[in-house]
């Protein structure tokens, strides 16, 4: 999220906190104009562990001359520069970091959503075909990214911040009684692209299985997050700001 709110290029991953114990930590490191996340080679770290630190570049003027500088940001919360900046540069920092911490609420991980409900909808084991599940609802809301943002918004190591807004927003949304009509008026008939039901199925396992709660209406929530992901963002926070304002949401 840093990283797209300061229009970084992405040059390196560390990955941690593995299923197989037996590895610590992966590193990563790649050319600012390629996507690094995009490669093949992250897969199998990107499916098996956690991002723990992120390091991208962004132009920084200091008054003199414009000079890249890599931003390292680590899990844990702190931040390094690996040239001096001035007193502004750690001013946009600490702004967008403000601004991240008060929507983190909406910016729980796709994958630890899934945790939430994923072992016991499916008999007590992270084995096949609970695999199979997170597979095709990582891949189904892949899809919705693609479908409502432009790639030239985001980069691919990115993409994961979008489908974590659309998932946590949808799982609020979907504890609404979204016929009430201070809610906004939405036209039913357009809804979220139809991903192979695996979009409802998230929804639904999550509302029955980790709220313990009834099953969502779900043609209504996806008319709903349909006219709210079908408009222009500037950034994925606005996104947030836009339903919290919009459905009563804190």
């Amino acid at each position: 999220m840093l990283q797209n709110l300061m229009r970084g290029d992405n040059s390196g991953l560390d990955y941690s906190d593995f299923r197989d114990s037996s590895v610590n930590t992966a590193r990563y490191r790649g050319d600012r104009s390629e996507s690094l996340y995009g490669s093949p080679v992250l897969e199998p770290a990107h499916e098996e562990g956690r991002i723990t630190q992120v390091r991208f570049y962004v132009d920084y003027d200091d008054g003199t001359v414009e000079k890249p500088v890599q931003v390292q940001a680590y899990n844990d919360g702190h931040i390094n520069t690996t040239k001096p900046t001035q007193e502004d540069f750690l001013n946009e920092l600490e702004g967008h970091l403000a601004a991240i911490r008060d929507h983190r609420e909406f910016l729980d991980p796709l994958d630890d959503l899934i945790d939430e409900y994923v072992y016991q909808a499916f008999g007590g084991s992270f084995a096949s075909p609970e695999e199979v599940h997170r597979e095709r609802v990582n891949r189904a809301f892949s899809s919705l990214v693609n479908n409502y943002f432009d790639e030239d918004d985001y980069q691919d190591e990115e993409r994961h911040v979008f489908e974590s807004i659309i998932a946590n927003t949808g799982i609020e949304l979907s504890k609404l009684d979204l016929e009430d009509d201070s809610y906004p008026n939405v036209d039913e008939d357009e809804t979220l692209p139809y991903q192979d039901g695996r979009i409802e199925e998230f929804f639904e396992k999550y509302a029955v299985t980790a709220e313990e709660t009834t099953r969502p209406d779900f043609d209504k929530l996806s008319s709903h997050l349909h006219a709210l992901l079908h408009q222009r963002w500037d950034t994925p926070l606005e996104i947030i700001e836009e339903a919290i304002d919009d459905y009563a949401l804190r």
